[in-house]
């Protein structure tokens, strides 16, 4: 537990500014409601906006964070931090699809969020309201979180944050979603990320028991065999 309080420290100015963003988010909630959508996604779709936003919301998709952690593994020759990154996709992966299931479809249905919904026909867009998550917000608040305690400066950490936000709300622009939809993609994020960090404390607990065990079986092995020699 207090290797994981150590990891929450160092992503605290993450941890707490999402923390924050995630309360007031849902009070908000309380005055507009849970289907209300904002008026972001209304707005004149300039051409300039349309190409910002559709790369910007790259960030949150499944390939950007695969992409990354490849980097990550060959080139910067951080395995552990690569590995963590694949396995939050994994979580983030595992929950988006629970919540689709658990709240929206009758029988099992895998849901793909397209990246974005400006030059498809309506009911291709309407799509985007069958669920009860933006994947790609979730996504990138579990590359965010996980970063974010990895890297410790607060510079980083703020960085990471406004990119979660602006990729959040991109989702606004580009697809129908509602608020709603990026408020639980941002709570299954940061679920998603510290989660990874918990598993990763487990794990190397579990080795390091096995590790002691198979000293202590070799000891005893090698003291059974010096008395059978005496």
């Amino acid at each position: 537990m207090n290797v994981f309080l150590n990891y929450l420290k160092n992503g605290k100015t993450f941890l707490i500014t999402t923390g924050l963003f995630l309360i007031f988010s849902l009070f908000s909630l309380l005055i507009i409601g849970t289907s209300s959508t904002p008026l972001f996604n209304k707005v004149i779709h300039h051409t300039w906006m349309n190409i910002f936003f559709s790369n910007l919301t790259f960030m949150g998709d499944s390939f950007f964070i695969i992409l990354m952690s490849v980097f990550i593994i060959l080139y910067l020759q951080k395995i552990r931090l690569g590995l963590k990154l694949l396995l939050g996709l994994l979580l983030t992966t595992f929950f988006v699809q629970l919540l689709n299931q658990i709240f929206i479809y009758d029988f099992f249905d895998f849901y793909i969020e397209s990246g974005q919904y400006l030059f498809v026909n309506q009911s291709k867009a309407n799509e985007a309201l069958r669920t009860v998550i933006s994947s790609h917000t979730a996504i990138v608040f579990t590359w965010a979180t996980i970063l974010s305690i990895k890297l410790k400066q607060i510079k980083y950490q703020r960085l990471f944050f406004f990119l979660a936000i602006f990729v959040s709300f991109s989702r606004l622009y580009l697809a129908p979603h509602q608020y709603f939809h990026l408020i639980t993609g941002a709570g299954v994020g940061l679920l998603s990320g510290l989660l990874v960090y918990l598993l990763q404390i487990n794990f190397i607990t579990s080795l390091k028991k096995s590790a002691r065990l198979l000293k202590l079986n070799s000891e005893i092995s090698d003291r059974y065999t010096n008395f059978q020699i005496r």
